[in-house]
C-alpha cells in the first residue's frame, strides 16, 4: 500500500490502491478554490456513491484535515485552500477506515451506531467490528 500521508501521491496511485471492484466506481472529487476556500461541488454525488450519511463523511474530513466545513446545498465548503490529491487522499483513508471490509476487502459495509458506539457491519462476509 502506498504512503496516504503524502501530499503529493497522484491520483492514479491512490486509485491503483484501492480494492478492483471499487476503482471503478471511486469517486473523482470535483473542486473549485475560491476567496480561501476550497469547495467541493460533486459532494452530494460522493455521498451517494459510497453510501455513507454526508455529516458523517464532513466531520471526518473536518478532522482529518483540521480545518472548518459546512454543508452548503450539494456542496461541501471547506474553509482552507486545498488541492485535488489532498482531498482525494482524505477520502481514500475515510472508505479504508469506514467502507472497505478487513476481511474480505469488499466495500459493501453498513456504518451503524453513533459517535461513541460504531459498528461497521459487511454485507458480503458478515464479518462486523466496532470502530
Amino acid at each position: 500500500m502506498s504512503d496516504w500521508n503524502s501530499i503529493d501521491t497522484p491520483y492514479d496511485e491512490i486509485l491503483n490502491d484501492l480494492p478492483e471492484d471499487m476503482r471503478d466506481n471511486f469517486p473523482d472529487v470535483d473542486i473549485i478554490v475560491q476567496s480561501g476556500e476550497t469547495i467541493i461541488l460533486n459532494f452530494n454525488s460522493i455521498i451517494t456513491q459510497i453510501k455513507r450519511e454526508s455529516n458523517h463523511l464532513k466531520k471526518f474530513i473536518s478532522s482529518e484535515l483540521g480545518v472548518k466545513t459546512s454543508i452548503k446545498g450539494t456542496q461541501l465548503v471547506i474553509k482552507s485552500k486545498l488541492d485535488k490529491n489532498r482531498i482525494t487522499q482524505t477520502l481514500k483513508i475515510y472508505i479504508d477506515k469506514f467502507i472497505i471490509c478487513d476481511n474480505c476487502g469488499k466495500p459493501d459495509t453498513i456504518l451503524k451506531g453513533n459517535k461513541k458506539n460504531m459498528k461497521i457491519t459487511c454485507a458480503a462476509c458478515g464479518y462486523s467490528k466496532n470502530l
